[in-house]
């Protein structure tokens, strides 16, 4: 994978949603859609990342067929993809029909 600021550009940039409220002294908030950052948490693997996206799974806040969707979609190693969709079906597993 090639490292940038953020693991899943192409798909940060395509869920974006702009917040800017009249508070906010004139600053613009981004905010990504769950699977995007779901699939973010999984890529950077670190141990508060992956609490998320078990109480994610948990209180279902994530449909787990969009997920592997995402992560279809995620430029990745063969060997880190397979390392995701593991972490994907601990958390999601028989949790969630789809």
């Amino acid at each position: 994978m090639t490292r940038h600021s953020d693991p899943s550009p192409r798909l940060v940039r395509a869920a974006r949603c702009r917040e800017q409220r009249e508070h906010a002294l004139g600053k613009t908030g981004w905010c990504l859609e769950v699977h995007d950052l779901l699939i973010a948490k999984y890529v950077a693997a670190r141990i508060k990342a992956l609490r998320f996206t078990s109480s994610a799974a948990r209180h279902g806040l994530a449909n787990r067929t969009t997920l592997l969707e995402r992560l279809a979609e995620t430029e990745l190693q063969a060997e880190q993809r397979q390392h995701l969709l593991q972490m994907i079906e601990r958390d999601f597993g028989s949790r969630q029909p789809d």
